[in-house]
């Protein structure tokens, strides 16, 4: 099934892929990022695009399929206490949350990784509910 709220980021070119994620970090939407490329990623990336909604909702779906594109950018997200991303490491999503007025920043505030169980929909609608907070 095609992906509808999620945009794929370019595997084949770092500089498209980095100018994308850039783009929608700047959009202030709530992002769900699937990193990886591979049956497990594809599941986790069409499982969150069906609890997007519709275009005209405040959350989006990035799918990094070279999560190294994107290594330095998601660096420089700060992090909620007790999460963090290794984008080395077996994390498999995590969820950005919306400009907080307060400091002016995003913040990374759930993670999913793929070192347990796989992931099912409760799983991921906790991650998105995390930046709604």
């Amino acid at each position: 099934m095609p992906l509808i709220h999620t945009t794929v980021l370019s595997s084949g070119n770092a500089a498209a892929a980095q100018a994308a994620f850039d783009g929608l970090l700047k959009s202030d939407l709530i992002l769900f990022v699937t990193l990886g490329d591979g049956t497990g990623p594809a599941t986790v990336a069409q499982m969150a695009d069906g609890l997007l909604g519709d275009p005209t909702d405040e959350m989006h779906g990035v799918w990094a399929r070279a999560p190294a594109d994107i290594a330095v950018q998601v660096a420089a997200i700060p992090t909620s206490p007790g999460i963090s991303v290794d984008l080395t490491a077996p994390d498999i999503a995590f969820a950005i949350g919306r400009t907080r007025p307060a400091t002016g920043t995003r913040t990374i505030t759930g993670v999913i990784t793929a070192g347990g169980p796989a992931p099912d929909f409760v799983d991921l609608q906790s991650c998105l509910d995390s930046a709604l907070i």
